[in-house]
Formats: C-alpha cells, sequence, structure tokens
C-alpha cells in the first residue's frame, strides 16, 4: 500500500513541476457530410511547423516537450483524458488488452482514494466519465489482472459534489468505433501561449480548416461539406463569419456538368475571345495544384464554373467577407480594407515574395497566383493575388478584388472581362 501511495505522490511532483505550463489536450470529431475522421494536419503557423496526426489522435500541447514524462506509445499502455485540465467532467479512455475484472480509481494529492468502482471489462477500448471533482490534481489508477496503467487529471472547476465514475462506452477489438478511425494515442506537440494553429481535418473526399489560438482544452468538430468540381477535384473548405469557402484556388478544366472548358494557351488568341476561357500561368500545368487556373469572365457567366451547390461569389459576398474581418472596411473602388489582407493571406514566403505580412487568421490561405491581362501576357505571380467576383460593373467590365505582398490593403477594382483571374468559389 505505501509503495502504491509513493508511486502517486512521486507521480503528483513531476505532474505540479508542469502544471503552471500551458497543457492543452484537442480531440476531434467530424460532422455533416462524415462523422469519421482518417487523419488531422496541424500547423503552427506562428512557428512555422507542422503535425499530421491519425484522426483519433488526441493532440496534446504542451510549452516544452521536454517537461513532459514519456508516454508509452503502445495502445494497451495509456489512458486518454480529455479534457485535461477538466472543469467540469472528462472523459477516460483506455484498452485492455485481455478480459478481466477491472478496477478504475482516482486520488487526490494524498494519494486518498475519492473512489474506486469495478467492472468486468472486455477485451477492447472503453470509456469513463469522471465529474463532481474540485480544483486540484489528481490520479487516474487502472488495474485489471497484472495490467496497471495510470495518468494525472488536473481539474480547475469548483464542484463539491460527490466524485462520480461512470462507464458510457465499450468496443471489442476488431469493432469500428465511431467518429474516429486507427489508433487513438496521445500525441504531443509543442505549443506557446498565444501561438495560431491552422487546423484541416481529412476524411476520405472531404476536407475542412479550423484556425485556432486555443487556451483551454476542447473537443472541434470539423463540419464536412462536399466540394467536388467537374474534375473530381477535391477542395478543402472554411468557415468565415457566416460564409463558407473554398479553401484553395478552382482548378478545374471542366464545368461541373463534365463539359470541358477551352484551355487558350495563345496570347492573340486570349486577346480576342468572346466566349469562355482559361489557362495556367505560364501555360505551365505545375502551377495548377498550387495556384489553381486563371478563368476570363465569359466562363464565370456560364454558371457552371463552381462544384454543383458552389458558386462564384459576387461583389457584395466578397465584401461581406472583407467587413467581417475589417469593421471599417468600404464599399468603395480602390481601397476596400487596410488590413484584411493579412488576415487572408498564406504566412510566409513560400508563394508571396518578402515582405509579407500575412497571418492567414482565416484559414483562406490566398496566394499570390499572379493574372493574364487582356493582352495575353502573364504577370504578377508571387507578387499579388486577383480574384473575379460574379458581378458586372458595366457592359464590358467587371468587378474583382485583388492583394499584393507588401500590405494588408484589399483593392477593390473594375476589370475587363478577357483578363484571367483566379476563382474562389463559395457555397450556395
Amino acid at each position: 500500500m505505501m509503495l502504491k501511495f509513493s508511486l502517486i505522490q512521486a507521480f503528483i511532483v513531476i505532474s505540479s513541476l508542469i502544471l503552471n505550463a500551458q497543457d492543452y489536450l484537442i480531440a476531434f470529431k467530424g460532422t455533416g457530410a462524415a462523422a469519421t475522421i482518417d487523419s488531422v494536419k496541424i500547423e503552427n503557423l506562428t512557428q512555422a511547423t507542422d503535425l499530421t496526426i491519425n484522426g483519433g489522435n488526441v493532440l496534446h500541447l504542451v510549452n516544452k516537450i521536454t517537461d513532459i514524462v514519456p508516454v508509452d506509445q503502445d495502445p494497451y499502455n495509456q489512458v486518454l483524458i480529455y479534457p485535461n485540465p477538466m472543469t467540469d467532467y472528462a472523459r477516460l479512455e483506455f484498452t485492455l488488452p485481455e478480459a478481466g475484472m477491472t478496477s478504475i480509481a482516482i486520488y487526490d494529492f494524498s494519494g486518498r482514494a475519492l473512489n474506486r468502482i469495478k467492472e468486468y471489462l472486455n477485451k477492447g477500448l472503453h470509456t469513463f466519465s469522471v465529474y463532481g471533482i474540485k480544483e486540484g490534481i489528481y490520479f487516474i489508477r487502472i488495474v485489471s489482472g497484472n495490467y496497471s496503467i495510470g495518468s494525472r487529471l488536473v481539474c480547475s472547476g469548483s464542484n463539491e459534489n460527490n466524485v462520480v465514475i461512470k462507464h458510457e462506452n465499450s468496443y471489442q477489438t476488431g469493432e469500428l468505433i465511431q467518429g474516429t478511425k486507427g489508433t487513438h494515442a496521445e500525441i504531443f506537440m509543442q505549443y506557446n501561449e498565444g501561438d495560431r494553429l491552422k487546423i484541416t481535418g481529412y476524411s476520405e473526399i472531404y476536407s475542412t480548416v479550423i484556425v485556432d489560438v486555443p487556451t483551454e482544452s476542447k473537443d472541434l468538430s470539423f463540419e464536412f461539406i462536399k466540394c467536388t468540381d467537374g474534375d473530381e477535384n477535391n477542395y478543402p473548405v472554411v468557415r468565415i463569419g457566416d460564409q463558407i469557402w473554398m479553401a484553395e484556388n478552382l482548378k478545374t478544366s471542366s464545368y461541373k456538368n463534365g463539359t470541358s472548358i477551352p484551355n487558350v494557351e495563345n496570347g492573340t488568341e486570349w486577346a480576342n475571345l468572346t466566349a469562355p476561357g482559361y489557362c495556367w500561368y505560364n501555360n505551365e500545368i505545375s502551377n495548377k495544384n498550387i495556384y489553381g487556373g486563371l478563368y476570363n469572365w465569359y466562363a464565370v457567366n456560364t454558371g457552371n464554373l463552381c462544384p454543383a451547390d458552389w458558386h462564384v461569389p459576387s461583389d457584395n459576398e466578397w465584401h461581406q467577407m472583407v467587413l467581417y474581418l475589417d469593421a471599417n472596411a468600404t464599399l468603395l473602388e480602390e481601397r476596400e480594407s487596410r488590413t484584411a489582407a493579412d488576415n487572408l493571406k498564406e504566412t510566409g514566403i513560400t508563394h508571396w515574395n518578402y515582405p509579407n505580412a500575412g497571418t492567414d487568421d482565416t484559414g483562406f490561405t490566398a496566394l499570390p497566383g499572379g493574372y493574364r491581362r487582356y493582352t495575353g501576357e502573364f504577370g504578377g505571380t508571387s507578387d499579388n493575388g486577383d480574384w473575379r467576383t460574379s458581378t458586372q460593373y458595366d457592359a464590358t467590365r467587371v468587378w474583382y478584388r485583388y492583394m499584393f505582398t507588401n500590405s494588408g490593403d484589399v483593392y477593390r477594382k473594375i476589370t475587363n472581362m478577357q483578363a484571367g483571374y483566379s476563382v474562389r468559389c463559395i457555397k450556395d
């Protein structure tokens, strides 16, 4: 008994050393078109680091990786606790290698057992909830035959009720676990308070972007929405305010019904077009997957350019997004906003030329795909991005938006119908 308490107290001492450092657990779930998550990519935009994990994993954000007691990554030798720190409740998730009578106990800082339950559990994955805990540091211990695992639990709440341990779910080995795929591990990532994370969830043909600055443990939900063009390209989507946008530029060579769009490479032919046409920047297909296509107004005006249930945004829909990012934005020609471009542009100088102050707060990840002039020449790649709207200014001109590498400005300008610009579609 004394040995058990000594181990518990030693673990608590180690835990208390890192308690003051931020320590967040982020779990993931899918909603909408898919409930399961294949994988999650986490990009720390502040530090320019990234990590890809299994969709069933729990992301553990810590200030210093070296401060954390190493966790055995064997799925049969760990307890996942989320959220941790908890306020009102937490979930315990663990896997038993063999069936048997199992004890789940929670101890306080002094080693006193606050509650202990015993149940016969089958081999497989099990989930329990814990609540009724007041503020403090606790230790969870699970024992089944010769198998024993434990983990610390931090509570920041003020509950004074009886401590409850409640069995929620069990899945025998080989069963599908709803909402997750693969193993369930706690994956560490170094994180400083205030870092901005771009988090992309993937599920088969679906992908959704969330940008977050975590300040607590939480569950993040990816709302999966189909966005598939006429070439069967699938696009990530992102919610900005009340709108849902593509998180990449359109790169289709076909309308949504599968009919081909003319690919016009010759400059003179491009300049004389009065019908739909598109091209890749510099007529190089290597630019397709990075910057997408450049489309003239006639292709936009067909109403069939974007995926089903999506459309080319109007001038007002673009302004709605800019106004959401900058309350001082004005619907005037020339400068629409002095700051919103930095919220929309990709970070760093991988694609934008120096200096680029883009923070990508939105997950829109605007890229400098350049343009094709109405005369047929290309220009602007790495320096500016240009996007079409569906709104005409007059019989021969239309509204569009553009951004520069060295500015936070979003510009609202008029252009002719022959020019080739990028397209971002918006959900109907």
